[in-house]
């Protein structure tokens, strides 16, 4: 019963805040939203350019689909820009997440070089 009366009021609250801001005159950006627009685009590149995950930590070369090729320590910084971008997102940090993703696009592109 408490977790459908907790449930109910996360609905109405979300429900009702876009109405309780538009009656106060206040228009709110939603932050999460658009600092989630170019994760889906650099989810897309990512998964377009398949990189396996290296054998080593210290492999010299990781291969991908189509040609494809970074290094070992690009690859870890890869997945670690990818981690930062999306929670940065969840947390409503768009400036971190952008600033992630557009360092994560440029080595995706070297990448394809």
């Amino acid at each position: 019963m408490k977790s459908s009366v907790r449930a109910l009021a996360l609905i109405m609250t979300v429900a009702f805040s876009p109405l309780a801001q538009a009656e106060s005159g206040v228009s709110r950006p939603d932050a999460t939203a658009s600092a989630a627009a170019p994760l889906p685009a650099l989810l897309a590149e990512w998964n377009q350019a398949g990189f396996a995950a290296p054998a080593k930590p210290g492999q010299p070369l990781v291969h991908g689909r189509n040609g494809a090729v970074t290094t070992g320590a690009d690859y870890a910084t890869l997945v670690s820009l990818i981690r930062t971008a999306t929670q940065a997102t969840r947390e409503g940090r768009g400036q971190d997440a952008a600033a992630a993703i557009a360092k994560a696009h440029v080595l995706l592109a070297a990448s394809r070089a």
